[in-house]
């Protein structure tokens, strides 16, 4: 009599866990990378902010740029906004203008910081 099957000759089939998120929380808004780097002479550096643990809702959050090392108008155009997620919307882009300014210089630094959550999202560190 043949084997009816994998199982009945001792072979293992391949599996798979599927876990079922709950995605009814407006979500958590985070950097997707801490830290990004780009060229001076880029033209802008955009920066990816994700949303996890939920998407259903229409959420929004504050963002705004600040100087470290980089000089604003001369570095980067600063800049300042809210940034809006529509129901189901899991990522979006900020992107900062950077100023090639022709010189030598070290590597300069621009801190983007995201506040005031809005709708039920919250910001994760």
């Amino acid at each position: 009599q043949n084997p009816k099957g994998p199982s009945s000759i001792g072979l293992r089939m391949p599996q798979a866990v599927v876990t079922i998120l709950d995605d009814d929380d407006p979500g958590c808004l985070s950097f997707a990378k801490e830290e990004v780097q780009c060229s001076e002479d880029c033209g802008h550096c955009d920066v990816l902010i994700k949303r996890t643990k939920g998407c259903t809702a229409r959420v929004a959050c504050d963002y705004r740029t600040d100087a470290i090392t980089a000089v604003p108008g001369t570095d980067y155009k600063p800049v300042e906004g809210t940034l809006e997620f529509a129901p189901g919307e899991c990522q979006k882009t900020i992107s900062i203008p950077i100023l090639d300014n022709g010189r030598y210089e070290l590597e300069e630094s621009v801190m983007l910081t995201l506040l005031n959550p809005q709708g039920g999202v919250t910001l994760e560190v």
